[in-house]
């Protein structure tokens, strides 16, 4: 069987093509990540450092109310630091979620927990928490062992 050089380049040609339109396409769907914006988390752990030096539930009340957040809201999210500070293990599943999160991956949640401003988005609590271990460790060790 002879091979012809034309249909060689030809097959050589839309091979390509198609590899770089299908890397192409998943490039683009990778780059619609979503994005995690951890200054309320921040601002919770902040929060709860002072709260825990003065015990001011007043103060504590009327700073939450600032950053839209209840009282039970703040319940809700140190009980989540606290659950990831000591479940390593399952800080590291939920850890690889992230990553497939940022990227722009759905993460699909049997049991969710929400906060005020985020019933739209299951998995945007965990987000914002597990992202200020990676990016703030130093705080979230301050405001539990500060």
């Amino acid at each position: 069987m002879k091979i012809n050089k034309k249909e060689l380049l030809l097959a050589v040609a839309i091979t390509t093509i198609l590899s770089a339109s299908l890397a192409f396409v998943l490039k683009s769907l990778y780059l619609r990540g979503n994005s995690v914006n951890t200054d309320r988390m921040k601002k919770t752990l902040e929060l709860y450092a002072q709260y825990r030096q003065d015990y001011d539930t007043e103060k504590l009340a009327n700073s939450l109310a600032e950053i839209n957040l209840t009282p039970q809201d703040f319940s809700i999210i140190i009980d989540k630091f606290i659950y990831y500070r000591t479940r390593e293990a399952a800080r590291k599943e939920a850890e690889a979620l992230l990553k497939h999160f940022k990227l722009g991956g759905e993460v699909k949640t049997h049991e969710t927990t929400f906060v005020s401003g985020m019933e739209n988005q299951p998995f945007r609590l965990d987000a914002e928490i597990l992202t200020l271990f990676e990016e703030s460790p130093e705080l979230v060790k301050k405001a539990f062992e500060g």
